[in-house]
């Protein structure tokens, strides 16, 4: 099945044209904590009626199971069509383009955990040598993922919290063997719930922290 959640216009065109956010600058750079955070909890502004809701649809799917609920938004952004951009968008931004670099698809997915309460971090990694942008989220440590397949759940441990990882991007939809991140089959592939690291080597450079 499906849903369609409607955005209004003014609410896309109220984030899209902040000049701030969208200055063109590499993913280093345009890694601050101000941008960041200010991104994430863009869910609380009037604009950003829709994260509230998609947080609020979720968690009622979940029917209040935490771990099912993450799993649920990460399902939700692997559909985000990846594509490289030269700033950081807000979530809003990313639903009605349908696409979105790593730290695009991180804060969308940061957004909706943190509009349910949810303390997450965004990290700027090093993965297998390249830059790359992932999240955490603390909850109890994951075990769905060992019904799959999984031998360990990945954390990231910051400031004596476990933030269970979470990869924000799917593969390449002309890639090899691809696999549609919203189908049964997708739970078999490593990034697809909480707690899957589907890179070799990861190097934490930079954190922000978003507490719920």
């Amino acid at each position: 099945w499906y849903v369609w959640y409607k955005i209004r216009a003014e609410d896309y065109y109220h984030f899209r044209f902040d000049v701030e956010t969208h200055t063109p600058a590499l993913l280093e750079d345009r890694f601050t904590e101000d941008i960041i955070r200010r991104t994430v909890r863009s869910w609380r502004d009037e604009e950003s009626v829709v994260i509230r809701e998609i947080a609020e649809d979720l968690w009622d799917i979940s029917e209040g199971d935490e771990e099912v609920f993450v799993n649920l938004v990460i399902q939700l952004v692997h559909q985000i069509c990846y594509n490289e951009t030269t700033y950081t968008k807000y979530p809003v931004e990313v639903l009605v383009e349908g696409t979105g670099d790593c730290d695009n698809v991180a804060v969308l997915a940061a957004s909706i955990l943190n509009a349910k309460g949810f303390d997450v971090v965004i990290l700027l990694v090093l993965a297998d040598g390249g830059e790359h942008a992932m999240l955490g989220v603390n909850i109890k440590p994951p075990d769905d993922l060992y019904e799959f397949g999984r031998e360990e759940a990945w954390y990231y441990e910051y400031k004596g919290v476990k933030y269970w990882l979470i990869e924000p991007t799917w593969g390449e939809l002309d890639g090899e063997e691809w696999i549609a991140p919203a189908t049964p089959e997708a739970c078999w592939c490593i990034g697809a719930l909480v707690g899957d690291n589907p890179w070799r080597e990861i190097k934490v450079v930079s954190v922000v922290e978003v507490k719920g």
